[in-house]
């Protein structure tokens, strides 16, 4: 199962990173300094959803907390989106820890280069999104879907009568309304990667 919200997928990066690097698990100070927080309570709930959702385990050891990470998988590959306008398509698949796609198969799993901030903050240019392989979608979810057979986009899918709206996190920008047989549904938002530069 992969982590739910954005924040708690930087902390679990934080602890499994600092485990790799420094053979031990970060405190809740270390993670909240990295994050830039002053609240270790903050990420002591954080850690606690982590745990609820059996991607780690907290352990009393000397009277303080000790943080342990869940046998996390194998790496699996996720094929990129095969997307009709884009020249420069690629062959190589995007190989990842196991956790990140949860109970999802691989196969029914792609990835996405984001090219715009229209989900900025939360999801940003050249970030990687998960997506969901699916041809259908509930009002609001995020999804990746292909216009007018050419321009790809990642948009929460709005259905009103014959028309579908696609709108994005920033304000400012407008809606997408188009028929609905002009917007072709490819995948669910699922997940995201924030490729460290």
């Amino acid at each position: 199962m992969p982590a739910h919200t954005k924040r708690q997928c930087e902390v679990l990066d934080i602890i499994t990173r600092h485990l790799e690097t420094n053979g031990y698990r970060p405190s809740y100070q270390k993670i909240a300094q990295i994050l830039g927080l002053r609240s270790r309570a903050g990420i002591a709930r954080i850690v606690s959803d982590l745990e609820s959702q059996g991607l780690l385990e907290r352990q009393r050891e000397n009277g303080h907390f000790m943080i342990k990470m869940k046998n996390l998988g194998t790496a699996v590959s996720i094929a990129w989106l095969d997307i009709p306008a884009n020249g420069d398509q690629r062959s190589d698949a995007l190989t990842l820890p196991s956790f990140l796609i949860g109970a999802y198969a691989p196969e029914d799993m792609r990835a996405v280069r984001i090219t715009d901030s229209s989900m900025a903050p939360e999801i940003d240019v050249d970030d990687i999104a998960l997506i969901e392989l699916r041809d259908y979608c509930r009002q609001g979810q995020p999804v990746v879907a292909i216009l007018q057979g050419e321009t790809t986009v990642l948009r929460k899918y709005y259905r009103a009568s014959s028309e579908i709206e696609l709108h994005s996190a920033n304000e400012e920008i407008k809606p997408i309304i188009l028929p609905a047989n002009e917007v072709r549904v490819v995948g669910i938002y699922r997940g995201l990667i924030r490729p460290a530069f």
